[in-house]
């Protein structure tokens, strides 16, 4: 440019653009109201618009959390798993067992619960 100036992009103007001039920071202004546009000082400059939505940002930083708190979950319960010989806490398998034999239904191959 020969003087200072206003380059104007005909892409749609949002706040998620970044704008640097020559590796340096610069603003961003809604020219027109619709699209987007950078002062420039005259000379030659090497611009680079990059679009960074915050909300990318937050949905990772919701979508790492999640998925370290499902993997600390399955953890704990594999845990519990392992001392207690079952992954649901609170219930005891001996129990089950020991109604069984009172019953008189044994589990074996071919036969199902409930028969004599």
């Amino acid at each position: 440019m020969n003087c200072r100036g206003m380059v104007v992009l005909a892409d749609g103007y949002s706040k998620d653009w970044v704008a640097t001039i020559d590796g340096k920071r610069a603003p961003l202004y809604p020219a027109y109201a619709i699209v987007r546009g950078v002062v420039v000082d005259r000379g030659h400059h090497q611009i680079d618009l990059r679009y960074r939505p915050m909300s990318v940002y937050v949905g990772g930083t919701l979508t790492g959390v999640s998925l370290l708190a499902v993997w600390l979950i399955w953890l704990l319960l594999a845990r519990h798993r392992g001392r207690s010989g079952h992954g649901l806490p609170g219930r005891s398998s001996h129990g089950l067992l020991r109604q069984l034999r009172r019953r008189r239904h044994f589990l074996r191959p071919g036969i199902q619960l409930g028969q004599d």
